[in-house]
């Protein structure tokens, strides 16, 4: 097995309502590892780096790995204008 390296991608948007530019799937509920199921073409998350398949482990201060997929979504979701997430790919 290949070692998955760790990164940090920090999204800031301009707006509350603009969209983070990726989505995610899997979850605590799902027996699935979250991780980045798409990227927006030129969206927030593609600019930073993130590509579909990354394997989400935080998001801000929460870990995500025992959370479920609607949980983590709401994380997603909330007006902030900067989000922090861990990943690793």
């Amino acid at each position: 097995m290949a070692f998955q390296r760790p990164f940090l991608i920090i999204l800031k948007r301009e707006e509350p309502g603009q969209p983070w530019g990726f989505r995610v799937s899997g979850g605590a509920d799902l027996a699935t590892p979250p991780r980045v199921d798409k990227v927006a073409d030129g969206g927030l998350a593609a600019l930073q780096g993130m590509h579909e398949g990354d394997l989400i482990i935080q998001v801000g201060k929460h870990n995500v790995q025992d959370l479920t997929e609607a949980r983590i979504n709401s994380l997603l979701a909330q007006p902030a204008k900067r989000l922090e997430v861990f990943i690793v790919r």
